[in-house]
């Protein structure tokens, strides 16, 4: 998704004036994309600062920004804790990278992480990186509405929100006709994607895979991410039914698979357990019971019942792969939550598998052995 925003970005400056350089000393202006789901992200952007903050004693007209998640989390505490740091732009906010890059011009530090109910950066040709021209992102989507507890992305990115069916297609379409091989279809949760058309009908993600799946037969098309809770008997039918939607296999043959990658956290209730008995509850989603709580403990709280919702919900969702039209195949599984203990609290993992399907057993038993 990075990639994305930073082709938009790329796409936005060119407007301006600017060209991308590979080399550190040919650059006026050096942003940096990040990410915030892992402290590990973080650290390696400090670690980027450092050398940038001693290009920067040697030329001190060098403007350098953050942009994205990390930007948007931090704020202005990222111009405290960062000295060599002249802008700090969030995901929402990149249409003001000009305005913020001349204001930063003249010695001033600059920040803009408003958050947008709207933006989609629909209208905005993004500019590829990808110079091979075999394979490119595009967004449907921005944000998320699922707030889990171990989620940063619905407070860096904002509100779930769709772009319009009209402009994808018209993007999917130039990435053929210029002779990209694989789009991907990138969203926090793409199986929530809605889009209202001008005579009132709704189209939701099926629709829209079906008709980028029908843009051309050659081009092979991908999306990520999906969620269990969201994923309609629509979606799994489409990607039966059409050929060049992600498969791995000889596509000439009848072997082809579609590939879907199963995600469970452990069932292992445990961990929360001080969380239970404050929220004293037979695990039913209690509006004024949460009120009592702090913010801190309302998320904990919100995903404990989300997670027991969601492994219920994982499982019929595997039913219903296994039914669907077309065989398909799990390439990976993961499995873990912070705070487990690996060998006690992981055992429940195999035993939530127990009530699933059995092919599905089969095919994670041996992913699990593997690992």
């Amino acid at each position: 998704m990075n990639v994305a925003d930073s082709e938009v970005v790329v796409s936005i400056l060119s407007g301006e004036g600017c060209a991308v350089t590979r080399k550190l000393s040919d650059a006026d202006l050096v942003l940096i994309n990040t990410c915030s789901v892992r402290e590990n992200a973080e650290q390696r952007v400090r670690g980027r600062l450092d050398v940038f903050r001693i290009e920067k004693k040697k030329r001190p007209e060098l403007i350098v920004g953050v942009i994205g998640c990390m930007a948007e989390r931090l704020k202005h505490q990222l111009l405290e804790e960062e000295k060599s740091v002249d802008l700090v732009v969030g995901p929402d906010a990149y249409r003001d990278l000009p305005n913020l890059v001349r204001s930063a011009g003249t010695g001033l530090k600059a920040v803009n992480v408003l958050l947008s109910r709207e933006e989609t950066y629909a209208d905005i040709s993004p500019v590829r990186m990808d110079k091979n021209r075999v394979s490119s992102f595009v967004s449907i989507m921005r944000g998320c509405n699922n707030c889990c507890a171990f989620c940063i992305v619905p407070y860096t990115r904002g509100a779930e929100r769709s772009r319009s069916i009209e402009t994808i297609l018209r993007e999917v379409s130039e990435l053929a006709a210029i002779g990209y091989k694989e789009v991907t279809l990138l969203g926090q949760n793409v199986d929530s994607y809605r889009w209202k058309t001008e005579n009132g009908d709704m189209t939701g993600f099926a629709g829209l895979l079906e008709a980028v799946a029908g843009v051309s037969p050659d081009i092979r098309v991908r999306f990520s991410t999906s969620h269990p809770k969201d994923m309609s008997d629509e979606v799994l039918h489409v990607m039966a039914a059409y050929r060049n939607i992600d498969k791995f296999g000889d596509e000439k043959s009848a072997e082809t698979k579609s590939v879907m990658v199963a995600i469970l956290q452990s069932n292992v209730n445990k961990i929360y357990s001080d969380v239970w008995k404050k929220l004293g509850t037979d695990g039913k989603k209690d509006d004024w019971r949460r009120a009592a709580f702090s913010k801190k403990e309302r998320a904990d709280v919100d995903q404990v019942l989300i997670r027991n919702e969601l492994t219920a919900e994982l499982a019929k969702y595997v039913e219903r792969l296994t039914n669907a039209e077309k065989e398909f195949a799990f390439l990976r599984y993961f499995a873990g939550f912070s705070g487990e203990e690996i060998s006690a609290h992981f055992g429940a993992t195999p035993d939530e598998i127990e009530k699933m399907t059995f092919a599905l057993k089969q095919k994670i038993a041996k992913m699990m052995m593997e690992r």
